[in-house]
């Protein structure tokens, strides 16, 4: 997370069952795609690993089996938290993003742009 290019996980391609992997420009499309599946992996993870303590039943070798994917997921969050770009839903001059807690410069034609 300290600047390094890693691949980040797209999911799984349901046709061959190979897991896709990108290295994702900062604040493009494919890191929004990557930041998407990770958020809804994480969501996953949360819920079955709720659903396994709810039942009580639990022994150490089953939660230990839960420390490696916890931990993954929590990286990729923090790792999208501790990103200086976000996804805006869609402002259609910057094609959706925009850059916390500064403005970007304006591109448009007319303007002083960058």
């Amino acid at each position: 997370m300290s600047g390094t290019w890693r691949p980040r996980s797209l999911g799984v391609d349901p046709a061959t069952g190979k897991e896709a992997f990108v290295v994702a420009r900062p604040g493009g499309f494919l890191e929004a795609l990557a930041d998407k599946h990770a958020l809804e992996a994480a969501a996953v993870l949360v819920a079955v690993v709720g659903a396994v303590l709810e039942a009580g039943e639990v022994s150490e070798t089953e939660l230990a089996a839960f420390v490696s994917p916890l931990h993954a997921a929590l990286e990729e969050c923090v790792g999208m938290m501790a990103g200086d770009t976000v996804w805006d839903g869609g402002v259609a001059d910057e094609g959706g993003w925009r850059t916390r807690g500064r403005a970007r410069p304006s591109t448009s034609p007319g303007s002083a742009g960058p």
